[in-house]
Parts: structure tokens; sequence; C-alpha cells
């Protein structure tokens, strides 16, 4: 008779967050089946493809400072992904019909927190401030890595979910069956590095100061060119549902955050993919040049009109970024998407102003 290997989750007694919870289910119902079956419990798995090191990793990699759950204080016992190998091959060699879980771990246990510094210290990134707090559900979380990572939400949020709980070993039973892989249990920072064959590190700053700098150039830029206190402007008759001037300053501000941010996650994420790449930036390069524009055509030049068109070809360029970033994330999408909608808002505006001006 054969026998299942099944690789689940580490995890304590008692409540458990609904993937945990789904997990266990699965190696219990293994283990009630006729066919002997090893269940396989480990923590985050530190290697190409596991979806819990992409999250370490961007996370590490893009934010230098970092407000987290108090659950990023939480011990952890990692493994790396050679050894996993070596573990779930071992199993299934097991003598006899043995019918039982093993827990897996490496031989460090670490908080969140301590993976995500060591991170950057062997990345050779500038050391990240971590400050815990508790607040932030799972949800919210999620959705912020969902912004600033390639990590959907919908991956994010059961493994965050899945954090809440401390996740060590219980018993070391398989490495006493079998022994230790080649050369001893690999060690976090030795797994790490392992991972990181092939990765750069250093790929989302760059793509950050690209899109940082030119967006905030953009703002500078649109910003000495407004002049909303000029008597030609407090001359117009202008529409009654035109926001008051304080919304404008505070809706342009989360704007150009959204669009650094989310220009800066979907330029790292093409660099492997020229065209994509090129693609992308040429748009948000025209996108910001209409952007820098229209000030200058609407306060400096007294054109509505000619602020108008230029209003519509920005708005077409957003929704164009947009497109272009949907395939990489919904959050970023979402940011982009209301970019555009304020374009759009943005053309009527000044067509109005046109409209009720014209001499």
């Amino acid at each position: 008779m054969g026998r299942i290997v099944y690789l689940g989750g580490l995890h304590p007694d008692g409540e458990l967050s609904p993937h945990l919870r789904s997990r266990v289910e699965v190696g219990e119902i293994f283990l009630a089946s006729p066919t002997p079956s090893v269940v396989l419990q480990a923590g985050i798995v530190l290697g190409d493809g596991s979806a819990s090191f992409q999250m370490l990793r961007h996370l590490t990699e893009r934010l230098p400072a970092m407000i987290t759950p108090k659950w990023a204080l939480n011990t952890i016992q990692p493994i790396g992904i050679v050894d996993v190998v070596y573990f779930l091959a071992s199993a299934a060699g097991l003598e006899g019909d043995v019918n039982r879980s093993f827990d897996l771990g490496g031989p460090d246990v670490l908080t969140y927190a301590e993976m995500m510094k060591r991170y950057a210290e062997v990345a050779g990134l500038v050391p990240r401030v971590i400050v815990t707090v508790p607040v932030l559900t799972p949800s919210l979380a999620s959705h912020w890595i969902g912004l600033v990572t390639p990590v959907k939400a919908g991956i994010a949020r059961p493994l965050i979910g899945s954090l809440v709980h401390d996740a060590v070993c219980h018993e070391q039973d398989l490495l006493e069956l079998v022994g230790p892989p080649p050369g001893g249990r690999t060690g976090y920072t030795d797994a790490l590095k392992a991972a990181m064959e092939g990765y750069d590190p250093l790929r989302w700053r760059r793509s950050l100061q690209v899109a940082g700098l030119a967006t905030a150039a953009t703002a500078v830029v649109g910003s000495l060119a407004t002049d909303p206190g000029s008597r030609w402007y407090r001359r117009l008759d202008t529409p009654g549902w035109q926001p008051p001037a304080i919304a404008f300053p505070v809706v342009w501000t989360a704007l150009y955050t959204g669009i650094a941010l989310s220009s800066a996650a979907t330029l790292a994420e093409t660099e492997d993919d020229p065209k994509a790449a090129k693609g992308y930036a040429a748009t948000l390069a025209a996108n910001l040049a209409l952007n820098a524009g229209w000030s200058a055509l609407f306060f400096k030049g007294h054109r509505p009109g000619l602020a108008a068109i230029d209003s519509a070809a920005l708005a077409a360029t957003a929704a164009e970024l947009t497109r272009r970033a949907r395939p990489h994330g919904r959050l970023r999408t979402a940011a982009l998407g209301t970019y555009t909608g304020w374009c759009t808002f943005a053309t009527a505006l000044p067509a109005a102003i046109w409209r009720r001006n014209r001499r």
C-alpha cells in the first residue's frame, strides 16, 4: 500500500484562523483515510514560489518604515524549501504503516518583525523601522499589502490570518526518525540567501525613485502655476457644483500618492518584460506632462477651453495607466481608476467655466 504525504501548516492548539483550520481539516481527512498518511506541518517556507516568502520579501523591500499589527511579534519557525523537499521525500519512504502528523521547522525561531529586519540586512537594505500597534485587522492589512506588493489581497488575507498565531514546532520526531538533511538543517540567513538568488532587492527602490520623483516634480510644477487668488480667477463665473478650494490640494495629494505607489509597483513588476515596462513608462510620462500643463493653460494662459481639452487627454492617459496596471493588482487599479474619475471631472469643470465666461 502507498502513502499519502501532505504539507500543512504549523499551528497552536485552540481556535485557529479559517485558513489554518482548513489546512488542519484536510490533514485530518487524510489521517482518517484507509491509506497510511503523513501530515507535515510547516511554518513559513522560504523559497521561490512560496506566497509567504513573497509577502515577506516585498514588504521588507518596499517599506523602510512600517506600522504593523501586534502579530508581527509572534514567534515563527521558518524552514528553507530545500529542507522541506528533503523531509517530504523522507516521509514518503518511512517504513511501516506510520499514520500521523509531524511538525517541521528550521533551527531558528524568530518574530515576523525579526524576519523582516534580517531580510533587510541580508539584502543590503537600510535597517527597517517596525512599530507594532494593536490595530490593523487582517482584512485591512491585506488591502495595504495588495496595493504595495504583487501579492493579491485575496491571498494575503489568509496568510496574515495565519500569522495571528505562533508557528513553532512542538516536537521534532521526524527529524529524529530520518535524520537531518545532508549538511544539517538550513538556518534562516542561509535559507534567505538561497531563496533570494535571481532576485534584485533594489528593483523597488529604483522604480519608486523614478515614479516618485516624476510625480513630485509634476506636483511642484502644477502648484507653482496654480493661482486661485488671481484677479482673473476671482472674476470668473464658476458653476455651483465646483468643490470648495480646500478640496483640491487634499484630493491631489492623495491622488499623487496613489499614482507614485501604483506606478512604482507596476514598473517594478514589469521590469522583466521590457515592452510592458516601456509602455507603462511612456504612458506615465505623457500623463504627467499633461497634468503639469493643465495649470499653466488654465491659471497662466487663462484658457479654460484648452484646459478642458488637456483634461480630456489627461483622463484618457489615466485610463490607459489603469488598464496597464490591472493585471498587477486590484487595489492599484482602483487607485489609478480613481485618478481617471477625477480627471474626467476635471474635464467637465473647465469646460463649464469656459461656457459660462465666453465673450
